[in-house]
């Protein structure tokens, strides 16, 4: 039942497309490409505005899977912007950690499977306070501590966000525009300063809403002496160069004078591992800003790795 199900799924309910069409690299991934290799640029994200297909039928949308699938390619919908090499903040994961479903309906996310009651993006609210309210202050802050340097849009957007690339899509020359957020903050860096915060889910995000500025201040969600009662200090001579940079891994090089709090923006899931200069004893990782990475790392050169357990080591947890 499951084989002859699944043939006649393929064949005769799901629409198809050839998968060139579907393969072929929009110019909108073309472009962030071509940003990303330019020297000195270091990772970043990118966030798309999508207020629902029936605005977008006000702009000329057609009915047809074609139309549709050219206007999500050149958006970078989730998840296709995984086949295309660019990263995105948001994505289509039932297994979406509750913060992180939380964080995606504040920050104007179309998906956020167990907030979705509070995605106000799916609200009925006109669509123009929609718009102003992605492009707040208040938003941006949080889409800057995320890394999010690229908004992808159909729609104008004020300063100071800045457009730096257009096109138009499908046979009703429906724009897409990229917008780039100067106030980004970068994927690894040192806290200039900490304030240190309960591990307590609700109490951390109201704290992640009332910080102002996330390029002064990181929340790090620890209240034992180890944390609050480490001296770190910084200095004009600090480094950090990236050796490597993938899925479950980074590996990096820190050079402080002084100890410092070291943080990296992905997602702080159990069994997330950080050692130091191949030191088999694992750091321990606290939890930055609601949801990153915080590693407490000491003077000197040091080389350091994030890594995410592989497979055998994912089926030993699970067992």
């Amino acid at each position: 039942i499951t084989a002859v199900g699944l043939v006649l799924l393929w064949q005769g309910f799901n629409l198809t497309v050839p998968s060139s069409l579907l393969l072929a690299v929009p110019k909108t991934a073309e472009f962030l490409r071509a940003v990303a290799s330019r020297p000195g640029e270091g990772p970043a994200r990118v966030f798309r505005f999508w207020p629902g297909l029936s605005k977008y039928g006000e702009l000329g949308l057609g009915e047809d899977l074609v139309s549709r699938l050219q206007l999500n390619k050149e958006l970078l919908t989730p998840n296709l912007n995984t086949i295309f090499g660019i990263e995105a903040i948001d994505g289509d994961a039932h297994f979406m950690s509750d913060r992180q479903s939380k964080m995606s309906a504040t920050i104007g996310s179309f998906r956020s499977p167990q907030n979705n009651d509070k995605n106000w993006l799916n609200s009925g609210a006109p669509f123009d306070s929609k718009l102003s309210r992605f492009q707040s202050p208040e938003n941006r802050k949080l889409l800057s501590m995320m890394n999010v340097k690229y908004l992808l849009t159909s729609f104008d957007f004020k300063p100071p966000l800045k457009k730096v690339y257009e096109t138009k899509v499908t046979s009703a020359n429906i724009p897409v525009y990229i917008y780039e957020n100067p106030d980004v903050l970068p994927r690894i860096y040192f806290a200039k300063r900490v304030k240190f915060i309960e591990p307590n889910g609700e109490k951390a995000f109201n704290e992640l809403l009332a910080n102002d500025n996330f390029k002064q201040t990181t929340l790090i969600e620890c209240l034992k002496p180890e944390c609050v009662y480490a001296k770190y200090q910084s200095s004009p001579s600090d480094t950090i160069t990236i050796q490597e940079i993938k899925s479950g891994y980074l590996k990096l090089n820190t050079r402080t004078k002084y100890p410092r709090w070291l943080i990296y923006s992905e997602s702080n899931l159990p069994t997330w591992e950080v050692r130091i200069n191949d030191n088999p004893e694992l750091l321990p990782i606290r939890t930055a800003n609601y949801l990153f990475q915080a590693v407490y790392i000491p003077p000197g050169n040091n080389e350091i790795t994030f890594s995410y357990p592989g497979i055998w080591k994912q089926t030993g947890y699970s067992l």
